[in-house]
């Protein structure tokens, strides 16, 4: 691991280059379903216009609440580029606010945070930065108030692909770069207080290509301490074969607590991370054999040992996107291709319950339509409702689902 002793970063104030407005359901289809036989207690919310909308990896439920997700959108371009767009819901599915931030440049929208009543976002971004593409910071309010925007990169490809809250309202983003300082792409972790500064970053990697997807943090109340944990995956550092999983835990300051990388003998990748209160670390992704994707998902002890590992496969290909941790279950959430019935299509979205303590799958749901559904997320209230994104390819539209448990 070393650090990054040069690191090009624009910070863009609020002007009339980069700019948010909102939208209201007449210039969108914007749907809710109700409960049915088939999925009760459930509510779907759709919303997309006639081009491509996608929704990435953000899914949030604030204190009282509202959800809120984030994607990019084609229907709407103000100057002519793609926005990152930010959709506002009530637990009961009415669709509250949507908003979308733009410039001169395309925009897109990774994954999100709220904080208090600041909606913190990452991504990437062309047109801004250092050239090329770079990852992307920016804090927004709900009245479409841009608080900064802040890029960080190289002339290279860069970008951010996930975010999280630390102590003090610190915010932790994680991507990879392949340009600052990268042999061919490494691991790229930054660190930003409040208001967009970076406070430190660093990259990590070796001679090959060295991914992060995930990014989460814990605070120790006993020993007073913070740490990040990043999930991804390497070739850099085999252990089986083609990429492995890679996991670190670094101090808030930056300083590498240990890491660890498994895997089996072809492609494994590890998509999310979370950590309970205990400080146990549970990732999800996947791992393939024959070519075929299956569900991955582990949980790590704070020291960095191997907890258990569960996998599932049916005959197709199956592969998880998000994790979720509660006091008892873990979720974990993307698509399958292999628990499906006939007439719901080739891929579906899915959602598998596992046991907390022995990783044993307890439930797995899935849900779809006629062609292609992808669940990018998965997120709790203080209830017992499970709140589910998912992109359905054929219509272009942004769906949320309530599921009682």
């Amino acid at each position: 691991m070393r650090r990054i002793a040069a690191l090009i970063v624009l910070v863009l104030l609020p002007t009339s280059i980069i700019l948010a407005m909102g939208f209201n359901g007449s210039q969108v289809y914007n749907y809710v379903q109700p409960s049915s036989t088939v999925y009760p207690n459930t509510w779907m919310l759709t919303l997309g216009g006639p081009e491509d909308d996608y929704p990435w990896w953000g899914i949030e439920v604030d204190e009282q609440g509202y959800v809120y997700t984030v994607g990019q959108s084609s229907s709407w371009r103000p100057l002519g580029y793609v926005p990152l767009v930010v959709v506002k819901a009530s637990r009961y599915g009415e669709n509250i606010r949507n908003i979308a931030v733009y410039g001169n440049g395309s925009f897109m929208g990774r994954n999100l945070v709220i904080v208090g009543k600041t909606i913190y976002a990452v991504g990437q971004v062309t047109g801004y930065g250092a050239g090329g593409t770079d990852g992307y910071l920016t804090a927004f309010l709900e009245n479409s108030t841009v608080k900064f925007f802040t890029t960080i990169g190289s002339s290279a490809l860069d970008l951010l692909w996930r975010i999280s809250v630390g102590r003090d309202n610190t915010i932790y983003a994680v991507g990879y770069t392949m340009g600052l300082g990268a042999v061919r792409a490494d691991t790229l972790i930054v660190k930003f207080d409040s208001d967009g500064k970076v406070l430190w970053s660093l990259i990590a990697g070796e001679s090959q290509f060295d991914y992060s997807w995930g990014i989460a943090t814990w605070y120790n109340s006993t020993s007073g301490k913070g740490y990040v944990i990043v999930s991804g995956q390497t070739n850099s550092f085999p252990v089986g074969g083609g990429y492995d999983c890679l996991v670190l835990k670094l101090s808030s300051e930056g300083m590498l607590e240990w890491s660890i990388v498994f895997g089996a003998s072809e492609l494994d990748r590890l998509e999310e991370v979370v950590v309970d209160e205990h400080g146990f670390i549970y990732v999800a992704g996947a791992t393939y054999s024959g070519g075929i994707p299956g569900v991955l998902v582990a949980k790590i002890s704070p020291e960095g040992q191997l907890v258990w590992i569960t996998s599932f496969r049916g005959d197709k290909g199956d592969a998880a996107y998000s994790v979720y941790v509660d006091n008892d279950y873990v979720y974990a959430a993307g698509y399958t291709e292999s628990y499906t019935s006939g007439e719901l299509g080739g891929h579906d979205a899915f959602v598998a319950l596992l046991d907390k303590n022995s990783g044993e799958v307890v439930s797995l749901t899935h849900f779809g339509g006629s062609d292609v559904e992808i669940a990018y997320g998965v997120k709790s209230d203080a209830t017992t409702y499970m709140y589910h994104m998912y992109l359905v390819t054929l219509l272009h539209l942004l769906k949320a689902v309530e599921t009682s448990l």
